[in-house]
């Protein structure tokens, strides 16, 4: 089992561009240039920098701050809009082998997590992960580059969220329940015509969409952690006994 740092270094730059920029495209109005910059340079400035970003997290030297172990790792699942996708989950080995009750186990976004520390992440051997490894690796990419691709926003971001929650401790009269009919009706929008039955079949819909996703999500954690229990993964005793940065 290797660190995504490790796949990071593996893999040609250029492909990571591509897909990425594939699954995650820059709209055009979101940069800042010249008005006279060709689409042509933009690209080319646009390229420059991501370069620079994935080079960045090549060579970043890493610093896990515990010693638990961490494995992402690919999944087959449905939204509510969408035919099936592949999705990328993160979990935590000591809760994976701590339950028999697979759906308790939870998976972590991680967009606030230092690049020093998510790059130490195991990837997941399981031929899933591997047979879609760029995916996994743009997931990454996006994930640590929320708050820009130094995370130069990271601290700025945290400060916001930490004080949002205060506020909800402070004042839960403040919170109030999503309704979509009052926010339809705030924005103008034209009320719809609702079916019979519509709610009970779009009710149904989602219940079948959600309990595809956490069949497919508990069978890839479940080969996860049989690879674990029984070591053979590649370097398992590492991921029982080291961090992932003593492995790099």
């Amino acid at each position: 089992m290797k660190t995504i740092q490790q796949i990071l270094r593996e893999q040609d730059p250029k492909k990571i561009e591509n897909e990425f920029f594939c699954q995650y495209p820059v709209e055009l109005r979101n940069l800042s240039g010249s008005e006279d910059e060709t689409l042509g340079e933009i690209r080319k400035r646009i390229s420059i920098r991501f370069r620079a970003y994935i080079e960045r997290l090549r060579t970043m030297k890493v610093e896990m701050k515990d010693d638990e172990n961490w494995v992402l790792f690919a999944y087959k699942g449905q939204d509510n809009e969408s035919m099936p996708r592949k999705e990328v989950g993160l979990l935590r080995v000591r809760e994976l082998l701590e339950t028999d009750d697979l759906s308790s186990v939870q998976t972590y976004s991680y967009i606030f997590t230092e690049q020093k520390e998510a790059l130490g992440f195991w990837v997941a051997d399981t031929k899933l992960t591997q047979d879609n490894l760029m995916d996994v690796i743009c997931n990454f990419c996006h994930e640590v580059s929320f708050f820009g691709y130094e995370q130069e926003r990271l601290k700025e971001e945290a400060d916001k969220l930490e004080k949002s929650m205060n506020e909800i401790d402070e004042h839960p009269e403040s919170l109030r329940p999503f309704n979509p009919e009052e926010l339809r009706r705030e924005l103008g929008f034209p009320e719809e015509e609702e079916y019979p039955e519509e709610q009970e079949k779009r009710k149904k819909y989602y219940a079948a969409a959600l309990d595809y996703t956490d069949y497919c999500r508990n069978i890839e954690m479940e080969r996860i952690k049989e690879a674990v229990l029984t070591g053979r993964q590649g370097q398992i005793n590492a991921i029982m006994d080291d961090s992932a940065g003593s492995c790099l």
